[in-house]
């Protein structure tokens, strides 16, 4: 969550400062020393060897996410079904992924993405959360900055310097969020169910002050309360992801619950530019009534405001029904966000007995660091995996 909230800050200081091309040239030296340090560091403990490549569950993954993202980013642009190419390529995007998901469970012994995993109660709640929290969050991310900056007025430094509050909180937590995570015996479903309800209530009471004429203050404070919420919703889910899921299957597991968010990213950024447009359609509806020249209030503004006075009105009208279009849009998603809180009580509970380490035998290496740290001896005692 800090790379999509810094992202922005340091993306509106070069387009102020310098321009929008800088966006792309800034990620030169990064990936370059990324390289070089992958290169220089980075090894696998196991031994190299051959393995199959599925070429054809690719193929098909490929196809069928590159023509959902077309369709996702397209779709209100050109009408959504209205628009024969829309059509097609989600005819073509849900063959794909339909004959992915077949392809990697009946037809190949080598699959690319190990679908079976999803059989994990642990795993496919994962998902449903991840779906539900990116979606909202990645919507909420693009609906404030453009209205800070269309209703506002904020340049893009101000606007991203808005959206680094809720990453400064996120990091000043960490530490808290690491001893949290650290207890064994706290169940971690409730803080990552109390941290998605904060970040919802967080964007539905930013609701309550948006207006054309906020100020940057006034946003500190839910801005703030959001990465409050944030902070404690990641760390919790993959540490109940890492202790219940069989250490085999986490590598698949946690592929595949960043394929959903990513995923559902990608469709609430796509739901939030479509309600945004429509909740404007709909909020200019509801004001024209109240513009009308017949009114009282409309003619005494047009003959103190000269010439430009119908333009200046039409500004006026437009500028409303942008932020109320912002304002019912973020409702509807901080209420999604606040509902998904129920989501991690899907996740398993399990209790597992873990007999000393004399009684254990040997330890297996992958455990090896856990006996260092436990110690030597240790009575039996229950851990509970949450």
């Amino acid at each position: 969550m800090l790379g999509p909230t810094i992202g922005p800050t340091l993306g509106g200081i070069l387009t102020d400062d310098l321009t929008w091309r800088w966006i792309f040239f800034i990620n030169l030296i990064p990936g370059i020393l990324a390289t070089a340090l992958v290169l220089l560091y980075v090894r696998d403990p196991a031994p190299a060897r051959r393995t199959a490549f599925d070429v054809v569950g690719v193929a098909l993954l490929a196809i069928g996410l590159g023509c959902l993202q077309y369709v996702l980013d397209e779709g209100e642009r050109n009408g959504w079904f209205g628009d024969t190419t829309i059509t097609l390529t989600a005819i073509v995007a849900t063959v794909a992924l339909v004959s992915f998901v077949l392809w990697e469970l009946f037809g190949t012994k080598a699959p690319a993405v190990a679908l079976r995993v999803f059989a994990n109660r642990t795993v496919w709640a994962s998902s449903a959360i991840y779906f539900a929290v990116a979606g909202s969050f990645f919507a909420i991310l693009f609906i404030q900055p453009l209205w800070s900056q269309a209703s506002l007025g904020f340049t893009t430094t101000l606007t991203g310097l808005l959206l680094m509050t809720r990453a400064g909180v996120l990091a000043l937590l960490f530490p808290l969020t690491a001893w949290v995570t650290s207890q064994e015996r706290w169940d971690m479903r409730w803080f990552a169910a109390g941290g998605i309800f904060l970040a919802g209530l967080a964007s539905w009471l930013q609701t309550l002050v948006m207006t054309t004429q906020t100020p940057f203050a006034a946003l500190i404070a839910t801005q703030a309360l959001g990465g409050v919420g944030y902070a404690f919703i990641f760390v919790p889910l993959s540490v109940v992801l890492f202790k219940t899921v069989p250490a085999a299957s986490i590598p698949p597991a946690l592929a595949l619950t960043r394929l959903i968010q990513q995923m559902g990213a990608s469709v609430g950024s796509a739901l939030a530019a479509t309600f945004l447009d429509r909740n404007y359609a709909t909020a200019l509806n509801a004001l024209a009534p109240s513009a009308s020249l017949g009114t009282p209030a409309v003619a005494s503004f047009l003959a103190g405001h000269g010439p430009n006075a119908l333009t200046t009105l039409n500004a006026l009208v437009e500028a409303q029904a942008t932020n109320l279009s912002a304002v019912s849009t973020t409702q509807f998603f901080a209420i999604v966000t606040m509902a998904a809180a129920v989501l991690p009580f899907l996740l398993a509970r399990n209790v597992q007995t873990v007999a000393s380490p004399a009684a254990q035998g040997p330890t297996p290496p992958s455990e090896q660091p856990i006996a260092i740290l436990r110690g030597s001896v240790e009575p039996p005692r229950t851990l509970v995996l949450r």
